[in-house]
């Protein structure tokens, strides 16, 4: 579903006159959410041009570190000001302990880490 709202605050500073957020939630990847179908939505986030991307809720739903097909569509958002992902409390990848509502993913191994970070990271590191 996609909702186009618009916020007016009268004590808004100027220079973000017009700034646009986009939010996605539950994407639920791997499962209710397909390779196509992401790649689906990035196109249409970056039609867009937002401001702003924020990625909350229930972000994988399988091994992604299994499946590099997902990180490619990821890493091509595109945002003025950057991406922004809080994940659910139900979000964990291998090698990591479900975290508490808007903290980061905490890895148990950082040899599982630096593994997941390369296959969605081309550069090697975390972003």
């Amino acid at each position: 579903m996609v909702k186009d709202l618009s916020v007016h605050l009268k004590k808004l500073p100027a220079e973000l006159s017009g700034f646009t957020l986009v939010h996605l939630s539950d994407l639920h990847l791997g499962t209710l959410t397909p390779v196509g179908r992401l790649r689906w939505i990035v196109d249409r986030v970056n039609h867009m041009s937002p401001d702003l991307v924020v990625i909350t809720g229930d972000l994988i739903d399988r091994d992604i570190s299994q499946d590099e097909e997902f990180c490619e569509p990821l890493g091509e958002i595109r945002a003025r000001y950057g991406v922004v992902a809080v994940p659910a409390t139900t979000t964990t990848m291998p090698g990591t302990t479900g975290s508490p509502r808007g903290q980061p993913i905490q890895h148990r191994n950082p040899a599982q880490r630096a593994a997941i970070d390369r296959r969605c990271h081309p550069g090697g590191g975390p972003r």
